[in-house]
């Protein structure tokens, strides 16, 4: 149920195929904080002509798409392995039971390349309560990420993106929260 307020906000991922070539987000992590933005870049011709007083808006191209983006949350015990992945580069993607219900996922360092994810912001718009408008990000890479632990507080995991392109027209997925999913904390540190 949407409430009309900030807190209809939402983040989706998933990984890509092929990079640069959105795909629908299945993965909702709850987060602190996104900051994705949409750079295009627009070549505008000055030349003067004779009985024209202003730029022509026909010459006017997109000559660029940048998109840049951070994404701060609390380090979740699931769902989190995709981030690692385009992290560090790993190829693990299956984790394994150690012990009743607890699991483990080894992420090595390894190669980058083909590694990126498609990520879905849904922004409410204060304008018009109850809507909330997707903003889908493709061939998002990682660029830079931080994992801090401090005294009594919750795991974080901080990452900036830089991506390809961003898409308006897609729909909203409409998110779902993995069952049992907690956040590491500092109580657990031993």
């Amino acid at each position: 149920m949407t409430t009309g307020t900030g807190l209809d906000a939402q983040v989706g991922y998933k990984l890509e195929s092929t990079v640069g070539t959105p795909v629908t987000v299945d993965k909702f992590p709850e987060f602190n904080s996104e900051g994705f933005e949409f750079d295009p870049g627009f070549i505008e011709p000055s030349g003067l002509r004779v009985g024209v007083k202003f730029k022509r808006g026909s010459r006017l191209v997109q000559s660029r798409k940048m998109v840049s983006g951070s994404l701060e949350m609390n380090h979740s015990t699931r769902i989190m392995g995709a981030f690692w992945k385009c992290a560090v580069g790993s190829t693990v993607t299956t984790p394994t039971l150690v012990l009743g219900s607890a699991y483990k996922q080894v992420h090595q360092t390894g190669d980058l390349i083909g590694k990126a994810l498609t990520i879905q912001v849904g922004r409410p718009e204060p304008v018009s309560p109850y809507t909330t408008r997707a903003h889908t990000y493709a061939g998002c890479k990682v660029t830079s990420w931080e994992f801090s632990v401090s005294d009594n507080e919750v795991a974080k995991l901080s990452m900036d993106f830089d991506g390809w392109d961003e898409a308006t027209a897609t729909a909203l997925a409409s998110a779902s929260y993995v069952a049992g999913a907690e956040e590491f904390n500092f109580s657990q540190v031993t």
